[in-house]
């Protein structure tokens, strides 16, 4: 969920140079989980933890790294 609400927060600017990352479906999912909307998948939850946050985290480090 916080990926999610601090995707929220990046500029279009940042989205569109930075558009290897489905931005749109992290914040989609976050509002999923955040407000449950019927039933939540947590195996897709899970799984998506495990195969995907990793990565995306070796992105953003890489961004910030580039940055300096």
């Amino acid at each position: 969920m916080q990926i999610g609400e601090l995707a929220k927060g990046l500029s279009p600017e940042f989205i569109t140079r930075f558009n290897d990352v489905p931005w749109k479906q992290i914040k989609g999912m976050r509002d999923k989980v955040a407000h449950g909307y019927g039933t939540i998948d947590l195996d897709r939850v899970w799984s998506t933890a495990q195969e995907n946050v990793a990565p995306l985290l070796k992105y953003c480090q890489s961004i910030l790294d580039d940055d300096r």
